[in-house]
């Protein structure tokens, strides 16, 4: 393969981000888990479905991914990565935007009703934050808040495909939730200096890295007050708790050891560990 045409596919790599893509797909893979757990057997979600529903989610956040590479051209440039869009031209770009959105809603749709009304508020979210007028990234504090509050509804969009929305799904939802707020609290921190140049108003920018460090440390004690308390309490069972555990032990340690983060990179694990955790959660479902 020849060097241009490794650095073709490098730049699609970089403007799909499929890393961005696994913790999202963790989120879905919890809320379907959940609901199973409470749906009777014939009212789990045939392999069909579930194919639609992970086709039609990838789709959805590769749109998400190539829209604010879209309309953050400018800024990126900015930034020491593949230059994506001198790559690729920035109407190709436009082009697999629409065509992923299109493909991925019509997925949704063939999952269900739910599913596609989920998938359609997250595309418009993503809209509103990335592309003006809105363009709320740059708007304190919509910024931070806006973008963790997917959470609730990629966990909502897995907990749909076995059951209706409920006080559950809203409870639980929230330990997805804090978890991204974490990761995006931690984003901000470490390009706290370029978002200040960008004009990006976050929680770093606004109130400083010390303070946004101790919202960290608070949403971990949320963390673990709600995972005990929820599985005390009966909202979740023991299996949850496990795949939970997981996905938190993983996050956990790549974030403390370093030599587990440089193994991590060198596996090139962070492109593919949220889609492993969706199938082992549909291989749990469909054969436990």
């Amino acid at each position: 393969m020849s060097k241009n045409m490794k650095r073709k596919l490098s730049a699609y790599a970089e403007l799909v981000t499929i890393s961005f893509m696994q913790t999202p797909m963790i989120s879905i893979g919890l809320g379907l888990l959940c609901s199973s757990e409470i749906s009777p057997s014939q009212n789990s979600p045939s392999i069909i479905t579930l194919i639609f529903a992970f086709t039609g989610m990838v789709l959805v956040l590769a749109h998400i991914m190539v829209l604010n590479d879209y309309f953050d051209v400018e800024i990126d440039k900015k930034k020491d990565q593949i230059q994506t869009l001198t790559e690729i031209p920035r109407r190709v770009a436009g082009i697999l935007a629409t065509v992923f959105l299109s493909l991925g809603l019509l997925f949704a749709w063939l999952t269900s009703a739910t599913y596609f009304i989920i998938s359609f508020a997250l595309a418009l979210l993503s809209a509103a934050y990335s592309a003006p007028p809105i363009r709320y990234k740059e708007i304190y504090p919509f910024s931070t808040v806006g973008e963790s509050t997917g959470a609730f509804l990629l966990f909502w969009a897995g907990y749909s495909l076995s059951a209706p929305l409920d006080l559950r799904a809203i409870l639980v939802s929230l330990i997805p939730f804090l978890v991204l707020v974490v990761w995006r609290l931690k984003h901000e921190i470490r390009y706290m200096m370029f978002d200040k140049e960008t004009g990006k108003k976050t929680l770093a920018v606004v109130h400083g890295a010390h303070k946004v460090k101790l919202l960290v440390r608070l949403c971990y004690l949320s963390i673990f007050a709600l995972t005990i308390g929820l599985f005390i309490t009966g909202w979740f069972s023991a299996t949850f708790l496990f795949f939970l555990l997981v996905f938190l032990g993983l996050v956990g340690l790549v974030s403390v050891s370093s030599s587990a983060r440089t193994l991590w990179y060198k596996a090139s694990a962070k492109n593919y560990w949220g889609f492993i955790f969706f199938f082992a959660v549909v291989a749990w479902i469909l054969f436990s």
